[in-house]
């Protein structure tokens, strides 16, 4: 009977010390799978941080690009605008040059040189 006690006493200690590994291996897994869930959440707020930088380099990209276009329209319109100027004078019988005509010497007149006259 004391033996069978000392059994009963040592498989009561068996099945506690189970229990507890058993418990402590519940934990160990619940926690990897908490690691795993808080990179995995990691990964996708910096996926998301990163997308929000891409897409405001681009926004930022394309008003450069943007205001460059703008910018070059408003230079074609400019030289559009001149070379109609221009060409209202010259149909007027206004000469559209700056300088007075010259005479009918080859080179221009009075520098002298007899050459054509360099801008």
């Amino acid at each position: 009977q004391i033996e069978e006690l000392r059994l009963a006493v040592l498989a009561s200690k068996l099945a506690a010390k189970a229990q507890r590994t058993d418990q402590a291996q519940a934990r160990l897994e619940e926690e990897r799978r908490q690691a795993a869930a808080a990179r995995e959440a990691l990964r996708e707020r910096q996926a998301a941080m990163m997308a929000a930088q891409r897409s405001s380099m681009m926004v930022a990209r394309g008003a450069r690009i943007e205001a460059r276009l703008r910018e070059a329209a408003s230079r074609r319109q400019s030289h559009l605008e001149l070379i109609r100027d221009r060409c209202t004078l010259g149909a007027g019988g206004s000469t559209s040059s700056s300088r007075p005509p010259t005479s009918g010497v080859a080179g221009g007149g009075d520098d002298g040189a007899g050459g054509p006259r360099l801008l």
